[in-house]
């Protein structure tokens, strides 16, 4: 596929961002998707700066990071947001002053809608957008499902996870069309209390695609039900076969009920979801959390952190999420000296 200068540093350097987490594939079908993306951007308003060694502003030719910039009238959740990436490598404290100038000059397209991406390992530049405002959503988690599984498991037989839910007096079966309402009643119910946990969980946008979803396409979904046959939670591990940056990557959602939390269920319907990814051919596991219990997780099974997802407003200070970080990216944070 052709492309221009401005596409072909959006694509190098994008590939570099994904490329530091274990498991990218890249290939053209990865770099076609990333150009597909990019025009789509193009299309809707893009502010797209790269910047070249030295600090100026790139006008044909390769840079050693970007400012991405656009708004997206329909994201992947169903509402408006606008998608920013910043790029560089983290050790490169020549990037650092004009990425934030270029952030700085088009601060107005940085609402409260904003949700931008940076590698998880870039302290300096957490740092500095924490200055104008940002706090981290969500950390996004990848890993190896089989790897992941036999870490959970301790790399012995584990308790079937039917055995320890039915000890609670739940059950785990398959989502079935009747399932559908209930389970975005949850979603509904538990996010407009909870929005800390996913900021668009009750979106009436998001809701409407969730149940769309459902009813359309329920492989890999389950309803968790209690003895009076009641929706109380629902675990997704949805698998999407044709992902070119990752192969057949699978995504772990996780809704509990607030009475059935805090009972040691996480981890037999974690090695349920996992199972049923490794079963169906996963290569791949990938989503994103603010929950202390999924992060704790994550860190059992030795998930590596791929970005951060930033918004105004957000609840927790970083510490929330770095106590449970790998130790490479904790010692990225453990230090503000802008490289």
């Amino acid at each position: 596929m052709k492309h221009d200068d401005a596409s072909g540093d959006f694509v190098r350097l994008r590939e570099a961002a994904l490329a530091a987490t274990p498991g990218y594939l890249g290939g053209p079908g990865a770099r076609a998707r990333l150009i597909a993306f990019y025009e789509r951007a193009r299309a809707l308003d893009l502010t797209h700066v790269r910047i070249a060694r030295g600090g100026t502003v790139v006008r044909g030719g390769d840079a050693i990071a970007q400012v991405v910039i656009f708004r997206d009238p329909q994201a992947w959740f169903g509402g408006p947001v606008v998608i920013a990436f910043v790029d560089r490598e983290p050790g490169d404290a020549e990037a650092l002053a004009p990425v934030l100038a270029a952030l700085d000059r088009h601060a107005a397209r940085l609402d409260d809608d904003t949700l931008i991406e940076i590698r998880a390992d870039d302290g300096p530049l957490l740092a500095e957008l924490a200055l104008r405002g940002f706090g981290i959503d969500s950390v996004i988690q990848l890993g190896d499902p089989a790897h992941a599984l036999d870490a959970l498991t301790g790399g012995s037989r584990a308790p079937a996870p039917a055995t320890r839910l039915a000890e609670a007096g739940l059950a785990l079966v398959p989502l079935a069309t009747r399932h559908a309402d209930p389970v975005v009643a949850l979603h509904r119910e538990v996010f407009s209390a909870e929005p800390d946990w996913c900021w668009f969980g009750a979106y009436p946008s998001h809701l409407r695609r969730l149940r769309d979803h459902l009813l359309r396409d329920r492989e890999g979904q389950f309803a968790i039900v209690d003895r009076r046959d009641l929706v109380v939670g629902h675990l997704g591990a949805e698998l999407d076969r044709d992902n070119p940056y990752w192969g057949p990557v699978g995504g772990l959602e996780l809704v509990l009920a607030p009475d059935w939390r805090g009972r040691g269920l996480a981890r037999a319907l974690y090695l349920a979801a996992l199972r049923s990814l490794v079963t169906r051919g996963a290569r791949a596991i990938k989503g994103g959390t603010a929950q202390p219990g999924v992060l704790a997780l994550g860190r059992v099974m030795g998930r590596p952190w791929h970005s951060f997802n930033l918004r105004r407003g957000t609840r927790f200070a970083p510490e929330h999420f770095l106590a449970f970080a790998p130790d490479a990216v904790r010692r990225a944070h453990s230090h503000d000296d802008g490289g």
